[in-house]
């Protein structure tokens, strides 16, 4: 990694096996899902980074200064179904720790404030389910992005439910 920030070993970004398996799931189910994408929490737009595989410096749809912590996330996946983006977050064992899971549930409320679906995918996941349960996984995300009663059933008995934006 090129950023030259020093962060905490589990705030770094690099893309897993286990995205790419998700981002080909939804690729052999013909759903369209984006990578490199940067949410901004000032604007609450979302831009492609222009360095890919490095942390951003600033926004590129508004004034935004990227100097402060929690200013912006970076989802594994994006969806765009109809009128709805989602977000999808590929998480390793990391993301179980108190302070990664606290910094977790804040961005998924910042993310929910702008309007965006919020879905998590655990690595264990990924890692024991055929190709065909991924895509059939992929699919069922696909459809539950732009349906709040899909959505809900999905999380239904989640301790921490992701939380389906008000539109």
């Amino acid at each position: 990694m090129s950023s030259g920030r020093h962060l905490p070993r589990e705030y770094r970004y690099g893309k897993t096996e286990q995205e790419n398996r998700m981002q080909q799931a939804f690729a052999a189910m013909q759903l369209e899902c984006m990578r490199d994408r940067i949410v901004c929490f000032m604007c609450g737009r979302h831009f492609k980074n222009p360095t890919p595989d490095t942390y951003p410096h600033n926004c590129m749809l508004c004034p935004a200064n990227f100097d402060k912590p929690g200013m912006y996330c970076m989802p594994d996946l994006m969806l765009f179904n109809g009128g709805t983006l989602a977000c999808v977050f590929v998480n390793g064992l990391v993301h179980d720790k108190d302070r990664v899971r606290r910094k977790d549930i804040r961005i998924k409320s910042t993310l929910q404030t702008f309007g965006y679906v919020v879905f998590i995918v655990k690595n264990e996941t990924i890692d024991n389910s055929p190709v065909s349960a991924l895509r059939g996984l992929a699919y069922a995300i696909w459809q539950a992005s732009a349906n709040e009663g899909l959505y809900h059933l999905m999380h239904r008995g989640e301790k921490e439910l992701p939380g389906f934006a008000q539109q």
